[in-house]
């Protein structure tokens, strides 16, 4: 029986030697497949999936997992190597008893880091350290929890809009998020409850806000109806993961403070950390043998800081907007702070820092141990 994974899931380094070394230890075949081969689902791609049994099939978040896709796949579990769910129809698994497991707060570490590591590159380092900040988290769930915590003990004011977690928030609370130095979103993509996020963000929110408040969207694009979002690239600095559409439209991209193209939660953890932990999930439900770290698959070395990347992925991405996807599906190898601390990697290797930034990150560092952040 086979294990399916798609080339961008591949092209993790480590990713195809953890594979196959879980696919050895349980007598299963490891396959790779093109993404744009599932995406297209050609009638030689479904003879490709029925050709033997699959055991398991990874299926990124830009997939559908339903009906349609098990009457080619056949899989006795399906996964998801990351956070979101929102392309799973769980009504149709639970008909047929098929399980599904993906990664939750894998990646959350990584997009508290991406949001930390941009701030210097909009506010001036020595702005960051005097503790008069004030930043807004809408979400507060793994990762705006973490990021809140993380601000407090920079001395940052925190405010928090979550009526999904909380319940009713009185209308003057999102006001004094709104009205924050710094605005960030975590929050999922829902549709059809009581507090939607799907296109929440619209020129309502624009009115109210702080005219000087820099924003930040690592959660999802489509909380924000487009318009909404053109609007706020023109009036305010912003750090923009994720967009409405995507590939995102060259015009936003140019338009934008900072972008990247949906790489937030990109760090080597984050990603590797993903697939060891459906692996592992998937072993526990069906009785495989998983004896394995996933330091034993970690990289010798790394292509990308989590300290600084932001200002080169987001010049690269402004001068070859074509390669949003391209970059998204082949992205290279970054540390996290957490092997910036372990493995001594030292600031003074960043020339361009100035001293007030290195000694912001230091601060970080020092709340990463603190709060045993791992």
């Amino acid at each position: 029986m086979r294990i399916l994974f798609p080339d961008h899931t591949a092209a993790i380094e480590g990713v195809v030697d953890l594979i196959a070394a879980f696919a050895n230890t349980n007598q299963l075949k490891p396959v790779v497949y093109r993404l744009n081969d599932l995406k297209q689902n050609t009638t030689q791609f479904q003879s490709f999936l029925k050709e033997e049994k699959n055991a398991i099939v990874l299926i990124p978040t830009t997939v559908k997992i339903d009906e349609s896709l098990h009457s080619h796949c056949q899989s006795m579990v399906y996964a998801t190597a990351s956070t979101g769910t929102d392309h799973v129809d769980f009504g149709f698994l639970a008909e047929n008893e098929i399980p599904f497991v993906s990664a939750p707060g894998e990646n959350s570490i990584s997009v508290v880091e991406y949001v930390l590591s941009s701030l210097p590159y909009l506010i001036d380092a020595n702005r960051l350290l005097n503790e008069q900040l004030s930043i807004g988290i809408v979400g507060y769930g793994r990762i705006g929890s973490l990021l809140g915590q993380v601000c407090q003990q920079l001395g940052f004011q925190v405010s928090i809009f979550d009526p999904l977690k909380y319940g009713a928030i009185p209308k003057d609370q999102l006001t004094t998020v709104l009205n924050s130095d710094i605005i960030s979103f975590h929050v999922p993509l829902t549709k059809g409850i009581q507090f939607p996020t799907y296109q929440m963000i619209d020129h309502r929110w624009l009115d109210v806000a702080y005219k000087d408040s820099i924003w930040i969207n690592s959660s999802r694009g489509q909380i924000i109806a487009t318009d909404a979002f053109e609007r706020l690239i023109q009036e305010h600095k912003t750090i923009i993961d994720v967009f409405p559409i995507e590939p995102a439209e060259p015009t936003w991209l140019k338009s934008s403070t900072l972008v990247s193209p949906h790489v937030a939660g990109y760090s080597w953890q984050g990603r590797a950390g993903g697939v060891y932990r459906v692996l592992s999930d998937i072993s526990s439900l069906f009785g495989f043998s998983f004896p394995f770290t996933l330091d034993e698959f970690r990289p010798a070395r790394f292509e990308l800081s989590a300290l600084n990347f932001i200002n080169s992925e987001s010049e690269l991405l402004k001068k070859n907007p074509t390669q949003f996807l391209y970059r998204r599906n082949n992205y290279p190898t970054r540390t996290s702070f957490r092997q910036e601390i372990d493995l001594d990697l030292h600031l003074e290797r960043f020339t361009d820092f100035t001293e007030a930034h290195k000694t912001y990150l230091q601060r970080i560092f020092e709340i990463w141990n603190r709060l045993h952040i791992y």
